[in-house]
């Protein structure tokens, strides 16, 4: 199992930003898939991958949190039905990539500076969803929509936190949530 990771030096590491990780959104359909897959996409999420290495500070565990390049996620699992009115990278963009992380591995590479090595952190479902909501706080100023964002983390969440071990990922190929 993974215990300590270097990564190469932040963009920003004097700056405690709530700053996006770059990003590229990847296909919506895949042509060799079946007809009803094809449909039926066409109503999922869209999916982005992490092209760079991504940096940010969470307040609430007063650490920083590294997220390796070519790790794919949704942003806030918004259905593409529902993104004309809520955009999935809007103001729950930035507290979602820890968050999905977390989700995927049960856990977080945290660090107490930008600079020295990250470990992994086992965390729970609930806790990974107060950081969540407290990097939303800090995020942007909608407290009401927090916590709805958060009410909603508790009741659906349960169906999409499958957390599976870190160790063996081989971070060349896009990394699916």
């Amino acid at each position: 199992m993974i215990s300590t990771i270097v990564p190469a030096k932040p963009l920003w590491p004097d700056k405690k930003s709530c700053r996006l990780p770059c990003v590229e959104p990847l296909p919506l359909v895949n042509p060799e898939d079946p007809w009803y897959k094809r449909v039926f996409s066409l109503i999922g999420r869209t999916e982005f991958m992490i092209t760079q290495d991504y940096f940010t500070h969470l307040p609430v565990v007063e650490a920083w949190c590294f997220i390796p390049g070519n790790f794919v996620y949704d942003f806030a699992s918004v259905p593409r039905p529902f993104t004309m009115f809520f955009q999935p990278s809007g103001p729950w963009g930035y507290p979602a990539g820890p968050h999905d992380f977390g989700y995927r591995f049960g856990g977080l590479l945290l660090s107490p500076g930008p600079d020295q090595p990250y470990e992994f952190f086992a965390l729970s479902q609930y806790e990974l969803d107060l950081i969540f909501l407290h990097a939303a706080h800090k995020a942007n100023n909608l407290p009401r929509l927090n916590q709805a964002g958060y009410k909603a983390l508790r009741v659906l969440g349960r169906f999409s936190y499958n957390p599976r071990p870190l160790a063996g990922v081989d971070w060349s190929t896009p990394v699916r949530k």
